[in-house]
């Protein structure tokens, strides 16, 4: 598979590398997001850049201010999806 793009990098003493911006923005890269560094049987190198995974997803709505039971939660999810397809 051909190239898309071509960029160069230079591998610090600590072995950093920046991506190039140009490859950045083609592959809409972000600050936090992950990549995996493969080698193939030619020597090449591949980045992936890698899915999230779940953990990263916990904390994210922060701490609970409160407790339902379950069939709290029933009743409120079924109330916002009435409301919800009601606007439609």
């Amino acid at each position: 598979m051909p190239a898309r793009s071509s960029a160069v990098s230079t591998l610090t003493s600590k072995g950093q590398v920046t991506i190039p911006e140009k490859i950045r923005s083609e592959l809409q890269l972000q600050a936090g997001d992950r990549l995996e560094w493969r080698t193939t049987s030619t020597g090449a190198i591949e980045v992936v850049k890698v899915g999230r995974d779940w953990r990263d997803l916990v904390g994210m709505l922060g701490v609970p201010t409160r407790s339902v039971s379950v069939e709290q939660m029933d009743v409120e999810l079924a109330d916002w999806i009435r409301r919800r397809h009601a606007r439609r």
